[in-house]
């Protein structure tokens, strides 16, 4: 088990699907932090950040309208850092994509 940092996309910005793109400068521009979670991996992340299991009764939505962002569960385009290893993963389609920053 280890700590991630989970970002939501704002959703003003475009969609952009599973390409792979450098996270600078959009991490602070496009990308808000969420929650910390301790998981085994990402995909463990993402299945505790589906809203019907971290706000099955609507818990989150105050943080979620507090922080300008219109979703409560993880989706495609949204982040998982891994704190311990300093790696950041976009979710895409099927999985996720190792994104790297240049900051």
């Amino acid at each position: 088990m280890k700590p991630y940092l989970v970002y939501y996309k704002k959703l003003d910005f475009p969609y952009d699907g599973d390409e792979d793109y450098d996270l600078h400068p959009y991490l602070h521009r496009d990308y808000v932090p969420v929650s910390v979670v301790v998981a085994e991996d990402e995909e463990c992340v993402f299945q505790y950040m589906q809203g019907e299991v971290w706000s099955p009764n609507g818990e989150a939505k105050e943080l979620i309208e507090a922080l300008g962002l219109r979703h409560t569960s993880m989706s495609i385009c949204d982040i998982v850092y891994d704190i311990n290893e300093g790696t950041y993963y976009k979710v895409v389609t099927l999985g996720f994509l190792r994104v790297l920053p240049s900051f």
